[in-house]
């Protein structure tokens, strides 16, 4: 009997550290419809594929779970896919969270591929080294006298001034700034005196650096020395304690090189031409030849997908051009038999 009421009493505290943890939760009759339906369906599936498949289904559905397991932790993620470990979250161009991989392209002024490749990070800032690389790997030099546009994802100064120590000659969109008088834009920055100004000509003194592990940066904080004072600190900044606080991140004066040098009507007319050679190669993909999602699963082989996509799309353009070469000939060759037989 003391063995069933010591039993009893454990039963009894679990039972109330579970009612603590889930409150008024009481299983599948409180998940939203929507999800009891898809946690039906999946379960279904599951159960018939175990009836078919039997002990070999669940081996392979075991060694997906470790491997999903594994790439949750060595990541540090919050969620991941369980059929495609390798695969993340990211906004897509019909505004959708879902997950998917990021493939990358560099293009000549023709529209042929010359470099490709594909990751798992939704932020396009790191792959710019990779793919100048790729492209000098696959040309065996950087081409001179050539200009390289980017998009606005790859507007980073770590990466200007990798550009800038290949002379390349490169244009990279700016994000769009804020409308706003007192945005950092409009704050400036003496170098001698280690110090910025506000657009009221206040100074802002050194305050710490930081390294941030997100970013993998250091970054030095700046702030107001007049700001509880200022008649116009309620437009400057949000802050409780009422002082603004500025960011200096590395590679500033490149940054701010950039911004000035995208302002010029030549830097404009380059990057126009931007829309017509690569967008035009990725609408080509979808829309043409209907290439919307990877047939293959994990990164390595999405890698070898994509480059087998691009090869397609260099040959296409070959055989294009040759067919428009070989309809040129036969034209002149027609219009030769017409005046010889003018001229008879």
């Amino acid at each position: 009997m003391n063995f069933v009421d010591n039993e009893l009493e454990d039963w009894a505290k679990q039972d109330s550290l579970e009612d603590n943890f889930f409150g008024d939760l009481r299983g599948s009759d409180q998940i939203p419809k929507s999800s009891k339906k898809k946690m039906q369906k999946a379960v279904k599936h599951y159960m018939n594929e175990l009836k078919e498949k039997g002990e070999s289904f669940k081996l392979g559905l075991q060694q997906a779970l470790n491997k999903a397991e594994k790439e949750l932790v060595k990541n540090d993620l919050d969620k991941v896919n369980t059929t495609d470990s390798e695969s993340r979250f990211m906004l897509s161009k019909k505004s959708k969270i879902e997950f998917s991989y990021n493939p990358q392209i560099t293009t000549e002024r023709n529209g042929f591929i010359i470099a490709n490749d594909v990751c798992n990070e939704s932020d396009d800032t790191h792959q710019l080294k990779p793919q100048v690389n790729h492209t000098k790997d696959n040309l065996k030099r950087i081409p001179k006298d050539v200009k390289w546009s980017f998009d606005n994802g790859y507007f980073e100064g770590s990466n200007i001034d990798f550009l800038n120590s290949l002379n390349i000659d490169a244009y990279i969109a700016c994000p769009k700034e804020k409308s706003n008088l007192y945005d950092k834009s409009n704050f400036s920055y003496d170098k001698e005196k280690d110090k910025y100004f506000c657009p009221e000509g206040k100074s802002m003194i050194f305050q710490k650096e930081i390294f941030d592990k997100q970013k993998n940066k250091k970054i030095r904080f700046y702030k107001g020395t007049t700001c509880k004072t200022c008649p116009k600190q309620k437009y400057c900044t949000k802050r409780k304690d009422g002082i603004r606080i500025v960011k200096m991140y590395p590679f500033e004066k490149e940054r701010e090189e950039m911004k000035r040098k995208m302002q010029t009507q030549g830097a404009k007319d380059t990057y126009k031409l931007r829309k017509q050679i690569v967008e035009f190669v990725f609408g080509d993909f979808k829309e043409n030849k209907g290439l919307t999602t990877f047939l293959t699963k994990s990164l390595e082989t999405v890698k070898t997908e994509f480059n087998l996509m691009s090869i397609a799309s260099n040959l296409h353009k070959i055989w294009r051009k040759k067919i428009e070469k070989i309809k040129k000939e036969i034209g002149l060759e027609i219009k030769k038999l017409f005046m010889d037989y003018a001229s008879n």
